[in-house]
């Protein structure tokens, strides 16, 4: 088989395969969820749930005598939660607080988002019961 007769053949046979497999992809990933099943239903998160999502997931702490969350308050802050047992110094539980705000800066920052996103603080001894 001559280089011309091979490119004649080849070239529309990697064409077609290109096209069967563009096709088969859009096929596949553009059906609808099933409507039945909740835990497939389409949701998209606001940029302020995604952003105290993102910091609970890679800022969020659970050691120790104090702990750290994020929790979205609409419409457009972010709540640095501090829990902490009743003997834990007072410039400790103010440190990481002050850590959290500097986390929140950054991630709003990273995403473009900190002409908009507010900081609040809410610090909360951890009840006798619980420790």
């Amino acid at each position: 088989m001559s280089l011309g007769t091979l490119r004649r053949v080849a070239f529309p046979s990697a064409i077609g395969l290109i096209v069967l497999l563009a096709f088969a992809n859009r096929t596949i990933y553009s059906e609808q969820p099933q409507a039945g099943l909740s835990g497939m239903k389409l949701y998209s998160p606001t940029r302020l749930e995604w952003l105290a999502l993102q910091l609970e997931a890679g800022y969020r702490l659970k050691e120790g005598d104090v702990n750290l969350d994020f929790i979205p308050s609409p419409p457009d802050a972010i709540v640095v939660f501090v829990r902490y047992h009743g003997t834990t110094a007072a410039s400790n539980v103010d440190s990481v607080a002050e850590m959290g705000a500097k986390f929140v800066k950054l991630e709003a920052a990273n995403y473009g988002w900190s002409n908009w996103v507010k900081i609040k603080f809410d610090r909360q001894a951890i009840p006798e019961k619980e420790q």
